[in-house]
């Protein structure tokens, strides 16, 4: 199955570099980049380094150059609208695939797809830290429940993926949160069907003091409070709404055709 790694890009070119790597040391070979630069001003596409690794992925790289955003569901949201793989997976460009990722994603989701006939299916696994040199930093990841996740966020980002299907039923990122767009996502997800887990590690978390989710760890906390409280006292009126939405709308908010009826 094709996979779409979708690389939001806010400049860091170094790491933008190692991430592509990480992708082309994958075993599995159906998959593509799509990358959107909010910095139309200063695109990474200026450094000459950055540039030859984009010729050398010729088609299997879509770049697009777009106005500021400025905020984590915007640009995500913008790198999935250029997407075509059947399954989805949002890497922020300070992060790193591990080893054997995307063959073990591709495994699980096949086993899944006649069984679930095209259905709502995510996955997540486990995440590594690391510090910037990639040395190692610890562990996250394993099983939990919906009202686990309704009081913590404990689902790494570089470490989940999703099918279409799913898609379509929950929308976008929430561009109301700038900070826990991803956490609401996971909710949603959540509330349309449970995940897989992937006793694995998926991806590598690199940190570093330049990195936003550094710099605004107290944002971050309050919004993802905000988020939680929201699905928890909301939860049914938000379930109404995305149902009524998937049964008219996809992804892109065209009319759904007829041979995606069976995905709800």
């Amino acid at each position: 199955m094709k996979i779409s790694v979708c690389l939001p890009v806010f400049g860091r070119e170094k790491m933008l570099q190692q991430a592509i790597h990480s992708v082309l040391l994958q075993e599995h070979e159906d998959w593509e980049i799509v990358i959107r630069d909010d910095d139309p001003e200063h695109p990474v596409c200026d450094n000459s380094d950055v540039q030859k690794l984009f010729d050398f992925l010729g088609p299997r790289l879509k770049y697009v150059i777009e106005s500021h955003v400025g905020t984590f569901s915007g640009v995500a949201n913008g790198t999935v609208k250029y997407s075509t793989g059947e399954i989805i997976h949002i890497m922020g460009s300070d992060d790193v695939l591990a080893p054997s990722a995307l063959y073990m994603v591709n495994q699980v989701f096949q086993e899944h797809y006649d069984s679930t006939t095209r259905g709502p299916m995510w996955a997540y696994g486990k995440t590594l830290s690391t510090k910037s040199h990639l040395q190692f930093d610890g562990t996250d990841g394993e099983p939990i429940t919906y009202e686990h996740l309704l009081h913590r966020n404990s689902i790494g980002c570089p470490s989940v993926f999703w099918n279409r299907a799913i898609m379509n039923l929950v929308g976008k990122f929430d561009p109301r949160f700038k900070w826990a767009a991803d956490y609401d996502m996971w909710l949603r997800f959540f509330e349309c069907v449970p995940p897989v887990f992937i006793n694995q590690e998926l991806g590598i978390y690199r940190h570093h003091n330049d990195r936003m989710s550094v710099e605004q760890a107290k944002e971050i906390e309050r919004e993802a409070k905000k988020v939680s409280f929201r699905h928890t006292q909301f939860k049914d009126i938000l379930g109404r709404a995305h149902k009524r939405y998937a049964a008219k709308f996809d992804y892109d908010g065209e009319p759904i055709p007829a041979a995606h009826d069976d995905l709800g």
